[in-house]
């Protein structure tokens, strides 16, 4: 929902309401990532301004199935180290990817993306 083509990404996605949301973080000064290569080259030191990672048109891949995109631990060490830079940030971690694995009925992929503290 939120992804629309770019030049910096040739993805197409639905437009609606949030077409410019790309563009608008950019403007605040934001980082825009969408691969596990882009992620790398995030710069976390002494800035406030936000970073934006959309790295799949809908949900994430399971982590046992993940290429290109970030893990949920690298994903948060991230994101630890760029709220070290906001007095009032906030961080709330969710593995929406375990919930679904678990009520398939899928327990290699509930306890791949379960555990994340690698």
């Amino acid at each position: 929902m939120f992804m629309v083509g770019s030049d910096d990404d040739q993805r197409v996605g639905v437009v609606g309401q949030l077409v410019g949301l790309v563009e608008e973080v950019k403007t605040l000064g934001g980082q825009y990532v969408w691969d596990d290569r882009t992620f790398a080259k995030l710069n976390t030191e002494g800035s406030n301004a936000p970073i934006l990672g959309l790295f799949e048109s809908s949900h994430m891949n399971y982590e046992h199935d993940r290429t290109g995109e970030p893990s949920l631990a690298e994903m948060t060490e991230t994101a630890i180290k760029a709220l070290k830079n906001n007095e009032n940030g906030y961080l709330n971690v969710e593995a929406g990817r375990v919930d679904h694995a678990n009520h398939d009925g899928n327990l290699h992929r509930t306890l791949t993306d379960g555990s994340w503290s690698r």
